[in-house]
């Protein structure tokens, strides 16, 4: 047993022995005992003023730290690149940069970064004129290279000879020999070459791009004996940089100095007739990339900017000739031939279709998903469209100079579609005044990206790596959204009525259906409410009319309608109008916030009636008027004419309880009351008081209760199914919360009806038998679950089952 325990204690001597061996190994391969070489290649690594500088210098010094490392930049070693090179190959635990990565240096390295973007070009004096169309004609011209650098690998893999290569081993060696013209040409990164001849105090203005060989990356470049965990650490923590916007701060910072930046604005030019991207007011240029351009490059890149507006065909020239600096437009590969383009788009430009609301093929184009579905119909286009030119040339299309000549057209019925960039055609559609007649179809039938452009010639081409930074962080931040938002100006407008005046709940719901609805959609959805009083927009008909427009979408998309109106012509909704079948509001509330209400109610309005309901108003249980006598038990009702609405329903229940029910439309119910053609009706508190019927005779107010004032906001589902997705969502939250909030109004007013009633000489009863009056419309239910069934009676009946589960939590009445 002694035996045991001291082999144990060896054991767990040696355990511990080698683990303290492997932590001092692990010590060793740390990023602390690698050698980092570098070379003098500005503005990535320099030596200034006795210490080494530079983009990729800034961002390992942060490395380090990220690490824990206790290596500081005075570690680095500045050396000859053929030197470093071949040493970072052979010594292992060795780091070199800034190095391209190049298929041919994949596997002699492992690699980190990248630190930034590059162009390897070939540069010469523009007083020389040298023109380079493909390789073989650099065969008359003396290039030079750095030994072992990436220029001179190019070269020789796209196959010119070494014999026609002048090495030397810095390229500040070649830029003397180029501004001396002994040699007529350098092969080496672009922006370095720029940046030493401006270093060396002369203009590098006076050289130009005669031939782009590569466009790549920088990376530090490791032993291939370098663990990948500390490759992975390392990488993690460059990431890390990039992502808090330190990596952005060290590009700016250099790549807006060493080269003197141009004594003038950078001018950007844009076609001036293109909103809401681009277009002049007053003589000043507005729109979505005015703005983008003022936030990135005028206030976050701190660089002077001017924007000018052109016709597109100029604009796009003045940069071709170098008469401006930059234009932002999808990239063709035409375009590119004369600029340098973004990575990083400046805005998506989605394509659409547009089409009057009422032509008779409006169907068929909602279903149009592709660019060839549109080939069966008549389009109307304009002739600068070059995507259409491009996509459409082969279809049956009504050119016109313009674009709102084409808009022009459609209205005109004589084409049944025009297919554009989104923002922009809706633009022009509010701008003709023909947002209610032509509608957008949601479906993104191609999609192009915004970039910016800036001509090859152009000083300001570098700015582009900083550039595409900046664009990111803005789209990481929301700025770019906020800019789009404040430009989204088609507006999708929703004509809405009811036959209730100023401040009835109907009048309410819908105010604050606007007021939502314009917030969630960032002001691109609009109402139009027409309401009795309303000199602007008047009452258009009565509710049972509006019902019907709405149904088949003739003039009024959304209406809000009592229950027992809208079951008229929508036999499902008669369920809501059983008689006492809400025991309190609060189950009411639980029914409209249910699945059962969005999802299966609503699936039948859809496919049966053509609507949908995205909300539902509760304006207090509907009560009973009368100028006859005061009511309080069943007897009472004998001998009365109480007015109704022309729901079968509402009218069976008021003659079971005994009197005469007399079917009126809502519009002519004060005059009936007034005259005496009828006695009395019945609704909520708040209706009561808005329509004043203690002037129209009403002395007695009876609280019997049979029915809850329910209505739904109903809107055409047609319309609804042609908003863009965003915007039925807006529609949907807008009509949600609006009915809630209608709730709480009704909540907190209720009371106060009562109390101005009261005060107003009518006299509130209570019922002295309500069971008597629960027990006189038993039989209803009964016969009108094949009504709600559309037929059925069983469907009907599972129906209301489902209804009551989720408000009483009873089971249904036989």
């Amino acid at each position: 047993m002694k035996s045991f325990k001291i082999k144990l204690i060896i054991s767990l001597m040696f355990l511990l022995l080698f683990s303290s061996t492997g932590i001092c190994f692990s010590a060793e391969t740390s990023i602390d005992s690698y050698t980092f070489m570098t070379e003098n290649y500005p503005p990535f690594n320099f030596e200034k003023d006795g210490s080494i500088n530079g983009i990729a210098l800034d961002l390992l010094g942060k490395v380090f730290k990220k690490m824990g490392a206790k290596k500081t930049l005075k570690d680095i070693k500045l050396m000859p690149w053929a030197r470093a090179y071949i040493d970072a190959q052979h010594k292992e635990k060795t780091c070199l940069f800034s190095m391209v990565r190049t298929s041919q240096r994949e596997q002699l390295f492992k690699w980190a970064g990248p630190i930034a973007p590059l162009r390897i070009v070939l540069i010469a004096k523009k007083s020389r004129k040298i023109k380079i169309r493909t390789l073989d004609d650099i065969k008359k011209y003396r290039v030079g290279v750095v030994n072992h650098d990436i220029g001179e690998q190019l070269l020789i893999k796209k196959g010119v000879k070494k014999e026609f290569l002048e090495k030397v081993h810095s390229q500040k060696l070649n830029i003397l020999k180029l501004i001396n013209d002994r040699l007529d040409i350098c092969a080496y990164p672009e922006y370095s070459t720029l940046w030493q001849i401006a270093n060396l105090d002369f203009d590098p203005n006076d050289y130009e791009v005669v031939y782009v060989l590569d466009e790549s990356f920088l990376f530090y470049a490791f032993h291939t004996n370098t663990p990948d965990s500390l490759i992975q650490q390392f990488q993690n923590a460059l990431n890390e940089l990039k992502i808090d916007g330190t990596h952005q701060k060290i590009l700016g910072a250099y790549l807006n100095q060493g080269l003197p930046m141009p004594q003038r604005p950078m001018k950007f030019v844009y076609f001036d007739n293109y909103a809401p991207f681009s277009w002049k007011e007053n003589g000043k240029m507005r729109g979505i990339l005015i703005d983008v351009i003022d936030e990135a490059v005028k206030n976050r890149m701190g660089l002077p900017v001017s924007h000018q507006g052109l016709p597109w065909a100029r604009a796009q020239n003045d940069v071709k000739q170098s008469k401006a600096d930059a234009f932002i437009t999808v990239p063709t590969p035409e375009r590119k031939t004369f600029t340098e383009t973004s990575t990083e788009p400046v805005v998506q430009a989605q394509v659409t279709i547009f089409a009057k609301k009422d032509n008779p093929k409006i169907k068929d184009i909602r279903a149009a998903k592709t660019i060839s579905d549109l080939r069966p119909f008549v389009q109307s286009q304009y002739t600068g469209n070059g995507w259409a030119k491009k996509n459409l040339a082969s279809m049956n299309i009504l050119w016109s100079p313009t674009m709102d000549s084409a808009i022009n057209l459609l209205n005109a019925d004589r084409a049944d579609l025009f297919a554009g960039v989104s923002q922009v055609v809706g633009y022009n559609i509010n701008k003709l005044g023909f947002h209610d007649q032509i509608i957008e179809i949601p479906n993104i039938i191609d999609s192009a990206p915004f970039n910016l452009c800036i001509g090859k010639n152009s000083p300001y081409k570098r700015i582009l790596p900083e550039f595409d930074e900046t664009i990111k962080k803005m789209r990481q931040d929301g700025s770019l959204q906020k800019i789009y938002n404040k430009h989204k100006t088609f507006k999708h407008f929703i004509v809405c009525s009811t036959d209730n005046s100023e401040g009835s709940l109907h009048v309410f719901a819908l105010k604050k259906f606007d007021e939502l609805a314009r917030k969630y959609s960032n002001d691109r959805i609009a109402t139009k409410i027409h309401y009795r009083g309303n000199k602007q927009y008047p009452a258009i008909k009565g509710e049972e009319a509006n019902v019907n427009m709405v149904m088949h979408k003739k003039e009024l998309h959304l209406t809000v309608v009592a229950s027992g109106n809208a079951s008229v012509k929508m036999p499902v909704l008669e369920f809501l109008m059983l008689p006492y079948m809400f025991p309190d509001i609060s189950a009411a509330k639980r029914l409209f916030r249910s699945d059962f209400m969005k999802r299966k109610i609503n699936q039948v309005l859809k496919k049966r009636h053509n609507v949908r309901a995205v909300g539902w108003l509760i304006g207090g249980y509907r009560h009973m008027t009368n100028s006859k006598l005061p009511v309080t038990r069943l007897e009472d009702m004998k001998g009365l004419t109480i007015r109704t609405p022309g729901n079968q329903l509402m009218r069976e229940t008021y003659q079971a309880f005994g009197c005469n029910a007399k079917p009126l439309k809502w519009s002519k119910t004060f005059a009936a009351l007034l005259d005496g053609t009828v006695d009395g009706q019945e609704n909520p508190y708040n209706v009561i008081f808005y329509s004043r019927f203690w002037e129209a005779n009403q002395k007695y107010v009876t609280n019997n209760g049979p029915f809850l004032w329910l209505g739904p906001i109903l809107i055409n589902n047609d319309f609804f199914e042609t908003l863009p997705e965003e915007l039925q969502l807006a529609v949907l939250k807008a009509g949600a919360e609006a009915s809630e909030l209608e709730w709480q109004w009704i909540a907190q007013e209720g009371d106060a009806y009562k109390k101005i009633l009261s005060d107003k000489g009518m006299q509130i009863l209570e019922l002295e038998d309500k069971s008597r009056w629960e027990e006189a419309t038993k039989p209803l239910w009964e016969n009108f679950y094949s009504i709600i069934g559309y037929g059925n009676k069983d469907k009907g009946r599972e129906l209301v089952e489902k209804a009551m589960r989720i408000t009483t939590k009873q089971r249904v009445r036989n």
